[in-house]
């Protein structure tokens, strides 16, 4: 086994001697005076995927980082020491080491992974994971070292923290919604630069990069980590270290579906009735309306100009929208990808559906936790939608059918009885 330790010892802290074992002799030079020339650090980016129901538009959310120095690790006989990164580092493009980016509508959407272009991380492809029927957009997070000063050779190590709902009080953001996101659970990552002594030419590699001025430091890696791991002489980490440069977050939407039908010896199957649904946190952006219904209609009074019932419901950036459809027996509507927790009041018009003289019941399968509904009042509400869910309006009117004897023909009924009994009781007498 490599003793990196003993192997550092019987060197000269010189820049031949460091050359011979690339970085690795960081350990012995710490504490003496450097004999480099320090360089500043560059910029490298990581990607941040948003994971969607397929077909969608990809929703307009905001996403933060942090990035702060990372722990230090000592060396021993088979892994190299880890120092803490220097200060300075910043995120985004601003002067800062907290940043968030942004998802908009127009952030393209794929259903199958892309080729990575530049961020770190070591795969080829975008680490997604994707199941049937979903998408995903994907957004660049640039990291800035340039203010970071790296004065020896060594591995140098950066934490970069996602925020997430469960840690954003410690990372000082606040004021922010997420409940509606499953985050990646490694929202904690590592970020490893490789900062190296090129030797003179003529050396062999990888001592000697000829990219690079002889006799200097220079940047070698950028590798990101899922487990703040010592690193090992052959440059792995530990078994469940994952190197991987893309944090994967999952978007949450539901269906809601609104049935009618209608029954009851007078229930008018032809009529068009109107529901309204009033959202609260819907998910900015277009969600489109299918199902079974009329788009232009005209209500029964008819004196009523023609509605439509629209194939888009555009909910603007506040999350809320009201919206009426007319829908008669046997219609329905699907309200496509609305945002998970969402809350909404659904309902018909109580006092007009009381003067025609119908009663409702209201039946809901799908999320039913959080739902009070009342038929008396002919409405239903949910303060967090969690799942696809089917709400149907049972409209009913009857009228009783008279199948007894009119009172006021009873007297007549009974005298025409009393006749009939004395004619049987007469021809009873004469055949005796």
């Amino acid at each position: 086994m490599l003793n990196i330790k003993k192997v550092l010892s019987v060197f000269a802290c010189t820049a031949i001697t460091i050359a011979s074992i690339s970085f690795g002799g960081m350990t012995v030079c710490a504490a003496e005076e450097s004999p480099y020339t320090p360089i500043n650090g560059g910029t490298v980016q990581f990607d941040k995927y948003l994971v969607m129901k397929e077909g969608i538009e990809c929703p307009e959310k905001n996403f933060t980082f942090a990035i702060s120095p990372g722990q230090a690790i000592t060396g021993t006989d088979t892994t190299y020491d880890v120092y803490a990164g220097p200060n300075g580092a910043k995120l985004g493009t601003g002067n800062s080491n907290k940043a968030s980016v942004a998802f908009t509508h127009s952030t393209p959407v794929y259903t199958t992974a892309q080729a990575r272009d530049g961020s770190v991380g070591g795969q080829a492809q975008d680490v997604v994971n994707l199941e049937n029927g979903q998408q995903y957009a994907k957004v660049k997070v640039p990291v800035n070292l340039t203010a970071c000063q790296f004065t020896h050779p060594g591995i140098y190590r950066f934490k970069i923290i996602e925020v997430t709902p469960t840690n954003k009080s410690a990372t000082g953001v606040t004021g922010t919604t997420y409940d509606y996101v499953d985050y990646d659970p490694n929202y904690t990552r590592y970020l490893d630069v490789y900062v190296r002594y090129n030797g003179e030419q003529g050396d062999p590699a990888p001592t000697y990069n000829s990219n690079f001025p002889e006799n200097s430091l220079y940047i070698g890696e950028y590798v990101m980590h899922t487990e703040a791991s010592p690193v090992y002489a052959n440059g792995t980490t530990s078994q469940t270290d994952v190197k991987n440069g893309g944090y994967r977050n999952v978007y949450n939407t539901c269906d809601l579906r609104i049935e009618k039908t209608v029954s009851g010896n007078l229930g008018d199957k032809t009529e068009f009735y109107p529901i309204t649904i009033s959202f609260t946190y819907a998910g900015y952006g277009d969600h489109a309306i299918t199902g079974n219904f009329t788009q232009v209609v005209k209500p029964a009074e008819g004196s009523e100009p023609a509605v439509t019932n629209p194939t888009v419901l555009a909910v603007p950036s506040s999350g809320r929208i009201t919206q009426t459809f007319w829908l008669q027996d046997g219609d329905y509507v699907i309200l496509d990808a609305i945002q998970k927790n969402a809350s909404y009041t659904i309902s018909e018009n109580a006092a007009d559906m009381d003067a025609e003289g119908y009663t409702t019941t209201i039946t809901i399968t799908g999320d039913t936790t959080e739902i009070t509904k009342n038929d008396a009042e002919f409405t239903a509400s949910d303060t967090a939608l969690t799942e696809d869910t089917t709400i149907n309006f049972n409209n009913t009117k009857n009228m009783v059918i008279e199948t007894g004897i009119q009172t006021e023909f009873l007297p007549y009924i009974m005298i025409l009885a009393m006749a009939g009994a004395v004619v049987i009781g007469m021809k009873k007498k004469q055949r005796d």
